[in-house]
């Protein structure tokens, strides 16, 4: 926790001095904007993880719900405020509607599902919205065996656990799926040239 604190930290320093120089707007390789992109989601889905196996160790599933419920927008606010990113997880199936897919993820999902299991595990692309450029990267989430315990046959849940789900999300639709399927992405979007400091002193630190 701490040490992506201090990382974030060295981020927002990186937009000062990238403000302070003048940095062009000149985009970075594609393969780069991947590696950047692909970091971010590994510092947000490990802290996310921490906190889930620690809730589910310390009091259980239901307990995880809660702690789902709180923490994951949280996390997906803090990581967001920094210019020119925005991160959050994305489904067609959701739990949560903050996490319903925008036009651009909902095609990136569809290819994902779509690919032969040993073709990747990510989507990447420029786009252009009236003028203003963006890159869209999406990595697939997949359903291990502990995401069974709340994700799984909704049969086989428990009353609490189905209470509680009610309560929280009462247009669930994240349940039902098997071993290895599709569960839906992380979604990075990095305004440009916005972004350009963030992306800067993630590749930096390699």
């Amino acid at each position: 926790m701490g040490r992506v604190f201090l990382f974030w930290v060295f981020c927002a320093i990186g937009i000062v001095i990238n403000a302070i120089m003048g940095c062009g707007g000149d985009r970075i390789a594609d393969s780069d904007m991947a590696i950047a992109s692909g970091k971010i989601i590994d510092d947000f889905s490990r802290e996310l993880k921490d906190e889930l196996y620690k809730a589910i160790d310390d009091s259980g599933v239901v307990w995880a719900i809660r702690i789902c419920a709180e923490k994951g927008p949280e996390i997906s606010s803090r990581y967001s405020s920094i210019p020119g990113l925005t991160v959050r997880r994305v489904s067609t199936r959701y739990r949560n509607p903050g996490n319903i897919p925008d036009d651009f993820e909902r095609e990136a999902l569809e290819i994902l599902e779509s690919r032969p299991a040993n073709a990747g595990d990510d989507y990447y692309r420029w786009i252009d919205v009236d003028g203003h450029k963006t890159f869209r990267f999406l990595k697939a989430i997949k359903i291990k065996a502990t995401c069974l315990n709340c994700h799984g046959d909704k049969d086989k849940f428990s009353d609490e656990l189905k209470i509680i789900l009610g309560e929280k999300y009462p247009d669930d639709k994240a349940y039902g799926f098997t071993l290895d399927e599709y569960r839906g992405a992380f979604s990075v979007k990095i305004d440009w040239p916005e972004g350009r400091a963030a992306v800067d002193s993630i590749l930096g630190a390699n």
